[in-house]
Order: C-alpha cells, then sequence, then structure tokens
C-alpha cells in the first residue's frame, strides 16, 4: 500500500501533500497504531478497556428511555429516545455495550479500566508535530 497523507487547515482553505519528513513521521505513527492488530489478545485488552470506560457513559444515557411512552408522543420526545435506539441497532455500539455488561458480570471492569492510559498513549499524535 502506497500512502499519500496530507494535511489541511481547519477552515478547509488549503490541502496539502506531507513532506518526506511529515510522511516519514505520520507512517511510523500508523505503524504504532497498526501494531496491536498482530495480536489478537492485545486487541482484545484495548477493546475491553474502551467498552470499560465508555460504557458506563452509555449505560447512565439508558435513563432517556425512563418513561418512553409519553415521551413517544412528541417530536423531542423521540429524538431524545434515538441515543437509546442506536445502542441497539448501531453494531458498533451493541458490541460496546455488550462488551461492558459482560465485564460487569465478570467483576472485570476495574481490571479492564487499567488499561485504558494505554488506549491515551496510542492515540497521542503529539509526536506528529504536523
Amino acid at each position: 500500500m502506497h500512502l499519500h497523507p496530507h494535511t489541511f487547515d481547519r477552515d478547509g482553505t488549503y490541502l496539502r501533500l506531507l513532506d518526506k519528513k511529515e510522511q516519514d513521521v505520520f507512517a511510523a505513527y500508523l505503524n504504532k497504531l497498526s501494531a496491536p492488530v498482530a495480536d489478537m489478545g492485545l486487541v482484545r485488552k484495548y477493546f475491553e478497556a474502551w467498552a470499560a470506560t465508555h460504557g458506563n457513559w452509555m449505560a447512565d444515557n439508558l435513563k432517556r428511555a425512563e418513561n418512553w411512552q409519553e415521551k413517544s408522543g412528541s417530536k423531542d420526545g423521540v429524538a431524545g429516545l434515538m441515543f437509546v435506539r442506536n445502542l441497539f441497532t448501531c453494531e458498533s455500539h451493541h458490541e460496546v455495550m455488550s462488551t461492558f455488561w459482560r465485564l460487569l458480570e465478570e467483576s472485570r471492569l476495574a481490571e479492564a479500566r487499567e488499561f485504558a492510559p494505554e488506549i491515551d498513549k496510542l492515540l497521542d499524535i503529539s509526536e506528529l508535530n504536523l
């Protein structure tokens, strides 16, 4: 695969191809991001940490379904319920929630959350300096 990484300004007024040095830094970062994929056990640790740290927020939002019958009578009420619907119909959100509830059942939420700083390290783009 040949990469053609670009950068742009926030208002979208220009787009430019990264220079050679920037491309090398980008490629190194892409390799860093891709490294865990070779180890499915590590992928599972990353995903469980993600589910443990984000699933609780999603679970808290299940409160939006409270009194759903009353809310179903208005457009705003129904709109507020769509987040809850998304937890069941979006495959990725469903997988996060399924994993969250499984970790809770297995009493492993705290253990999974301990790996969360590794996600932050993986996502750290400060080394790019672009």
